[in-house]
């Protein structure tokens, strides 16, 4: 039997050497994969692309909002398809109008449903929060949305045009 074949020492160091230079080499191919896999690999495709825009009459009333919220619904859903939180590095009052340009995709949007499919007419909300915190529009946040909105559309307008009253 193989078992009771013995081996020289320097024979069997040399390929234990040539065993750890093997797993070596295929662990640095296959995290060159994954590596490649993330830079390379398919985006999902585009929801829409466009612009958050301040409604003229709102621009006395921002003050401290700084966090923008964009959320994404299908027709006819009262719970979020999907939901993203910027803060915004540049004061709204000195923005022209233009709160944000955004490209919505699954990557961007935090998913409540990563695998569902997306419905071919989408609503989306921006809201100019107060406090900062996700959830319901609170009083005082300033809110727009644009309601059917083909998936894949570019240059979507969301109008941000009212305040939230207490």
């Amino acid at each position: 039997m193989l078992e009771d074949v013995p081996i020289k020492p320097q024979l069997a160091k040399k390929r234990q050497n040539r065993f750890f230079l093997f797993v070596a080499i295929a662990g640095s191919v296959a995290v060159a994969a994954i590596i490649a896999a993330m830079q390379f690999g398919d985006q999902s495709p585009l929801i829409a692309k466009g612009k958050v825009v301040l409604a003229p009459s709102l621009l006395e009333k921002v003050q401290d909002h700084k966090t923008l919220f964009i959320i994404v619904r299908g027709p006819e859903m009262p719970m979020p398809i999907g939901a993203a939180r910027k803060e915004l590095s540049t004061p709204v009052s000195t923005a022209n109008g233009v709160v944000y340009d955004f490209v919505l995709t699954k990557e961007f949007l935090q998913m409540m449903q990563p695998d569902q499919a997306l419905p071919p007419k989408i609503t989306i909300k921006a809201r100019l929060d107060v406090d900062g915190q996700g959830g319901p529009d609170m009083p005082g946040d300033l809110v727009g949305e644009t309601r059917d909105v083909a998936l894949g559309a570019n240059e979507v307008q969301v109008l941000i045009d009212r305040i939230v009253e207490p």
